[in-house]
């Protein structure tokens, strides 16, 4: 009852978290016993535990990277070590036939090394002129959407990933479509589509709920769907449309996703605001934010570029 492993031999009682025979702080995983592997055992002598070494067996311990794989400058399948050309990806053994200095797309880097010969983000490119994807989802830096989100999950179809969708359950926004023959029906649509139905006399919000065309007298009843973004996406201009009544001293702001405060102007209820989308505006996810008394409403709008 004080063995602190009783199926194991120990009579020094040495530290083992999961009784493997492997003691604490030389055990790879001290919480599973089927793991054997240790942290003193390094097979290739590259400083990395065999445990955590991606390549144990490299051949060249002395040119790893953090994960004890082999450096390959090139990219050509042969290591640096063992490379005559480490920066020739056409040639292994000197002397390096490659001295072109033709940059198709311009990114800094030689034909003769880039690995992307036609980079979307020229300037946004690594040293073997690959374009740069912080988040690693795909999608080069210069034409992410939603920067450390998955830009190619969007569950609504909307084109803004849901990462960066503060409402993705449903497709676009809500707009009471009427009919030629009286009826009329909900349907959602970009906020783009929005800003043409309503222009053409279809009213804001769910065919539910009180919807009007004229602007609210009422302060109170001031809601997201009184706002209409548009375009969105956007690259040059934004549009802020404000259809109902707003309190003296209603101000409207557009922040970044870190809370940055690009511009704060004062706003009136049923007024037309173009926001200029100057080099402040780098391609993202930005919000526009509109205080009216007691009441915040914020939109998201996404910049393109």
């Amino acid at each position: 009852d004080i063995d602190n492993c009783p199926s194991l031999f120990n009579p020094e009682q040495k530290p083992d978290g999961d009784c493997d025979g492997i003691p604490t702080g030389i055990d790879c995983n001290d919480n599973d016993a089927t793991v054997l592997d240790r942290l003193d055992v390094d097979t290739d002598g590259d400083g990395i535990a065999d445990c955590n070494d991606q390549e144990v067996n490299s051949p060249c311990p002395l040119v790893v990277d953090m994960k004890g794989v082999s450096i390959d400058s090139d990219n050509d399948g042969v290591s640096n070590c063992l490379d005559e050309c480490p920066n020739d990806r056409n040639s292994t053994t000197a002397p390096c036939p490659c001295t072109s200095t033709k940059d198709t797309d311009n990114d800094g880097v030689s034909d003769c090394f880039d690995l992307e010969l036609r980079s979307p983000c020229p300037g946004e490119v690594n040293t073997q002129g690959v374009s740069k994807d912080d988040d690693h989802d795909g999608v080069p830096n210069c034409q992410d959407v939603c920067p450390g989100g998955d830009d190619k999950i969007d569950t609504d179809k909307d084109k803004i990933p849901d990462a960066c969708d503060l409402n993705n359950e449903v497709r676009g926004e809500p707009v009471c479509h009427l009919g030629n023959n009286g009826t009329s029906k909900t349907i959602y649509v970009s906020p783009q589509q929005k800003a043409r139905h309503l222009a053409h006399g279809d009213l804001s919000g769910p065919c539910t709920a009180t919807a009007s065309q004229s602007f609210s007298a009422d302060v109170n009843t001031f809601s997201a769907e009184q706002v209409v973004l548009y375009p969105n996406p956007a690259s040059q201009e934004l549009n802020v449309q404000v259809n109902s009544s707003l309190t003296s001293g209603a101000v409207l702001s557009v922040h970044d996703f870190n809370g940055h405060t690009f511009m704060q102007i004062p706003v009136s209820g049923g007024s037309l605001y173009t926001i200029e989308l100057d080099n402040r505006f780098v391609a993202g996810m930005y919000f526009v934010k509109i205080t009216n008394g007691n009441t915040e409403i914020t939109k998201q709008f996404v910049v393109k570029q």
